[in-house]
């Protein structure tokens, strides 16, 4: 579905000689999920991501969930079915990181 459709009802009707039907149609938009994945050093006890989908950054960094074996998850629910970029958050304070 085309970037920026919208979900809506409509009625349509045909006309076949003195037939006549009206029906409605329903569009639905379906949303575009993307679980992002990472796995960073052993040593880190969190994990963050930044994200840009449908031309829209996420708003500074999002904490991902720990999921198992070192890996961490996040997911983004609605993508719009477009390219997505996305970068590890590192955290610096006061000569140090935050990871």
């Amino acid at each position: 579905m085309k970037a920026g459709a919208q979900a809506g009802t409509t009625k349509v009707t045909a006309t076949a000689g003195d037939k006549k039907t009206t029906i409605a149609i329903t569009t639905i938009i379906p949303s575009y999920p993307m679980t992002v994945w990472y796995k960073p050093s052993s040593s880190w006890s969190t994990a963050m991501v930044s994200y840009q989908a449908n031309g829209k950054w996420s708003g500074g960094a999002k904490q991902m969930t720990m999921a198992c074996d070192g890996w961490y998850k996040y997911v983004i629910l609605d993508t719009h079915g477009e390219q997505v970029q996305i970068t590890p958050v590192f955290l610096r304070r006061f000569g140090c990181e935050f990871r």
